[in-house]
């Protein structure tokens, strides 16, 4: 009687651990994150001070794709150490400096087929300062293959620059002729810190139907269920909350269905892990639920 109860329960067992299978294995967590370049004087906020908490944050939400901004060299090479899990590409020393972007996979995941970069700027294939831009800007895409179901994605990592306002309408209309022509008709995830709010003509550039290029989808407006503030700018805490902008965000170049958005808002004390919070959403990759 024992063993057969046993048998019992551990079929039941495999069942489940079957089911979980099937509902995860088609399921990615894609992150966007400002990580904040090493200024010496952020006092107990410098890089050193965060560094940790910060990657450590990361292996807790364990993101399948990580646009990253900001990614100064020595800080993309102390988060390549520390999150060993991971593949990489995007800065490369000497290069680029602070205002670089970079691409982070879970390699037990995702298999990288092809990667690159291009410069927001009217010569995108030159390392140049586009518009009225104060500094270099870049994105950084990569292709790869789902290993649990060979689904073929993209991700796109940027940073719109601070100041030059035609740079930044510019950008936008580049960055979605860019997407169309490297993606195509595949599954993309665009992640960055675009330097502009959900009211400006920007935002709505990308998310506007065009005749030039197809339109993009903010995640966080088509998820079943979003957690966290509206805003994602706090530079360590010092913004009043209510004067907090929302200027990053993770879109899609197509509609997919999106089961949770989470805008990360979390600190230990007086140590943040960045001046931006980091975002997640998590989607199915379901051939079905791709439209």
């Amino acid at each position: 009687m024992k063993q057969t109860l046993f048998i019992i329960f551990f079929s039941v067992y495999l069942i489940g651990l079957g089911k979980t299978y099937a509902q995860t294995k088609n399921t990615l967590h894609i992150m966007s994150f400002n990580i904040r370049m090493n200024y010496q004087d952020d006092g107990v906020n410098n890089w050193e001070h965060r560094r940790v908490y910060m990657t450590d944050l990361i292996k807790r939400y364990q993101p399948d794709l990580l646009g990253i901004q900001e990614a100064y060299y020595p800080q993309y090479a102390d988060m390549k150490d520390l999150l060993s899990d991971y593949g990489s590409f995007g800065p490369v020393e000497g290069r680029q400096g602070a205002e670089s972007v970079a691409a982070f996979y879970r390699k037990d995941q995702l298999a990288c087929l092809d990667s690159g970069t291009f410069w927001l700027s009217e010569t995108p294939n030159e390392q140049s300062v586009g518009w009225d831009a104060d500094l270099r800007r870049t994105v950084t895409w990569g292709a790869f293959d789902i290993k649990s179901n060979g689904q073929k994605v993209y991700l796109f990592v940027t940073h719109f620059d601070h100041k030059g306002k035609k740079a930044i309408e510019e950008s936008a209309k580049l960055l979605l002729q860019k997407v169309q022509e490297i993606a195509g008709e595949n599954q993309a995830f665009i992640t960055g810190d675009f330097n502009f709010r959900e009211e400006s003509l920007c935002y709505k550039i990308l998310t506007t139907e065009r005749d030039v290029a197809k339109l993009f989808y903010d995640t966080s407006k088509l998820a079943k269920k979003y957690i966290g503030p509206a805003w994602t700018l706090h530079d360590f805490g010092k913004i009043p909350e209510e004067k907090r902008p929302k200027i990053d965000y993770i879109f899609t170049n197509k509609k997919v269905d999106v089961t949770h958005f989470r805008n990360i808002d979390e600190h230990q004390g007086d140590i943040y892990p960045s001046d931006h919070n980091p975002q997640i959403v998590t989607v199915k990759m379901d051939h079905d639920a791709i439209r």
